[in-house]
């Protein structure tokens, strides 16, 4: 009856093996949040042992366990729960909490990484929300608008390097390509809102 709309978009799984391939949900991406490069070879990473490791795309989290420490109402607090594939491609003594908190119009998510050794940790934790948009019938991606506080891009080429990012405006339609595979840096603010267009 329009009463009830899907925020986060999840398709149907035929399978659950193949849960962690879904293009839907909120997947948690650590410990890198990103593509992973060892002297231009994709999917290995450097610790600060030197030691070259594998890294999958966007991390273990997504495909990893979680343990629920505190639920109610209006969210829930879970802790990773690394398997010994992760130990031992992410060799650290650590904890990593995440926490979810809704309301009617928001979503908040907060990273935690507590060092449990002397040694600094390596990490760069990301979100890979999934969205459901159009909203509503007849509507497209370009009704809608994001708003980013950046103030600088980059991309990642091929070897994994850094380059500069395209030029884009603080919000930007949500057909805009450039959008696409774009490092957003130098924040202005920890918000970012999308919605539709003069919103």
């Amino acid at each position: 009856d329009g009463s009830i709309r899907d925020v986060l978009y999840w398709p149907e799984l035929s399978v659950i093996e193949a849960f962690h391939k879904v293009r839907g949900g909120n997947p948690i991406l650590f410990p890198f949040c990103a593509r992973s490069f060892d002297q231009g070879e994709i999917y290995r990473w450097k610790g600060p042992d030197h030691v070259v490791r594998p890294m999958p795309m966007h991390g273990f989290a997504r495909q990893g366990r979680f343990k629920t420490t505190h639920l109610h109402e209006r969210g829930f607090t879970a802790v990773l729960q690394p398997d010994a594939e992760a130990k031992a491609i992410y060799p650290f003594a650590y904890e990593f909490t995440v926490a979810y908190r809704f309301s009617s119009l928001s979503l908040t998510c907060e990273f935690v990484l507590s060092n449990h050794d002397t040694q600094p940790i390596p990490w760069s934790a990301g979100r890979h929300f999934y969205f459901t948009v159009p909203w509503g019938e007849g509507q497209k991606r370009k009704d809608y608008a994001i708003r980013i506080p950046a103030s600088k891009t980059y991309r990642q080429d091929a070897a994994g390097h850094l380059q500069p990012g395209p030029v884009l405006q603080s919000e930007e339609r949500l057909d805009q390509p450039e959008l696409i595979d774009t490092l957003h840096t130098a924040l202005k603010h920890n918000e970012v809102v999308f919605g539709p267009v003069g919103a």
